[in-house]
């Protein structure tokens, strides 16, 4: 049967009438409102996060009564006959809206707000100061200054880390003891998730490059191709499950067919952690949560025919042993997957903490030391001011006891707990 040749013609045709289907009930959805009189002497439109700002300044403001606020819910197909039907009301409209301005291009622009940044109620009493002329607080640099120190009076600062129990702790700690046995000839590349943190002070700082959601293998596709040029360290690429899920199979596919050589690591958590876990499919269940096919990270790369060796990032030494031994094999694509569930995970499943941890207080060497505190900077870990030793917050400790393997003094013990 012969191909009809318009097919793709067809098929756009048809898609761009389902958008005017869209847009019709776009245009009478009950999700778009508005707000305030019959003839207002200025129309504010919000989308998102703009529609509480507004909302916010209009009553600080006292505007309720003379401004009219239109919710623009249904962004597109744009509903262009609403916003018609409401702009003729008015002689000026105001838009407030968050990041790039798409409303305010497809309504017009006025250049009363900011098109970088987040919305804020100051923003928006200041584009409404602007236009209605409206008293009240005036915002200005020194009181969002003193505002910002009076804040900072206040609030604990607090580094950008991993939570206590993470797995991403004990694999990066791991990376670095591998790393440093190799004279530190490695080049890490990472990738988006909680293993991002690595490049902060809270880290252990072995990602030497680090660009967006699947740029690990990707970057290392390349730099693996440089031994011809007589660059010959070995290249090890980070992502987590989600992340290969969602966009770095491309660059490990392409990996395997250029013949880089590159160590892949997939910190494989169980979850989407950083952004709020969001269904993958490696954990066994969709968006809705409904029953799902469990896509396994192991066969999967194992299907594509290269080396996959699978450790758990809390047994410190066999992980880096396991590095270095994949780092000693330096050619060919070799994929390290270091499975243990996020913490965030595992406490609800299992309410009891694996194990109760204590510092000896006998053992502990203090300040001569450090090691728990300051290298492997769990979050549940203090310092005796007066006398520089290490202890634990129990309320912050989650008991997975990978602490009491990296103390050169055995001064952490760990008792286990009945589950």
């Amino acid at each position: 049967m012969a191909l009809n040749p318009y097919l793709g013609l067809d098929h756009h045709k048809a898609a761009l009438n389902r958008l005017e289907n869209i847009k019709k009930e776009f245009e009478a959805s009950d999700f778009n409102q508005y707000f305030g009189p019959e003839e207002p002497e200025l129309l504010v439109i919000a989308s998102g996060n703009g529609l509480s700002c507004a909302q916010e300044a209009l009553t600080m403001l006292g505007l309720n009564d003379t401004v009219g606020l239109l919710k623009i819910a249904t962004i597109w197909p744009f509903p262009v006959e609403l916003v018609r039907r409401n702009a003729k009301r008015v002689k000026r409209i105001l838009v407030l809206e968050e990041v790039d301005p798409l409303v305010e291009v497809l309504v017009k622009e006025s250049g009363h707000v900011p098109v970088f940044g987040e919305i804020t109620p100051d923003r928006a009493i200041k584009a409404l100061q602007d236009i209605t002329g409206a008293p009240g607080q005036a915002v200005s640099v020194a009181y969002e200054s003193r505002l910002r120190e009076k804040c900072d009076e206040l609030l604990v600062g607090r580094g950008f880390t991993w939570c206590p129990g993470c797995p991403h702790r004990a694999s990066f700690w791991a990376l670095e003891k591998a790393v440093k046995a190799e004279g530190g000839e490695v080049f890490v590349t990472g990738d988006i998730g909680c293993y991002t943190l690595d490049v902060f002070p809270g880290g252990k700082h072995q990602i030497n490059m680090l660009h967006a959601m699947g740029s690990s293998i990707g970057l290392a596709n390349g730099l693996g191709q440089l031994g011809k040029f007589g660059w010959n360290k070995p290249v090890v690429s980070i992502c987590g499950d989600s992340t290969f899920f969602h966009a770095a199979q491309p660059g490990l596919i392409n990996a395997i067919y250029n013949q880089a050589n590159v160590i892949h690591v997939i910190l494989d958590n169980g979850a989407t952690a950083m952004t709020g876990f969001q269904a993958h499919p490696g954990v066994g269940f969709n968006a809705v949560g409904e029953s799902a096919p469990q896509v396994d990270v192991v066969r999967l790369c194992e299907a594509l025919g290269i080396s996959v060796t699978v450790a758990d990032p809390f047994d410190l030494r066999e992980t880096a042993k396991v590095l270095r031994k994949l780092m000693a094999e330096k050619e060919g694509v070799r994929v390290l997957v270091l499975r243990r569930a996020c913490e965030l995970v595992r406490m609800k499943k299992q309410k009891n903490k694996p194990f109760k941890v204590t510092v000896n207080q006998d053992k502990c060497k203090g300040g001569e030391c450090a090691t728990c505190y300051s290298n492997f900077r769990c979050p549940a870990f203090v310092r005796d001011p007066e006398t520089g030793k290490a202890g634990i917050r129990e309320d912050v400790c989650s008991g997975c006891g990978v602490c009491a393997s990296i103390c050169p003094f055995k001064a952490i013990e760990i008792q286990e707990v009945p589950q």
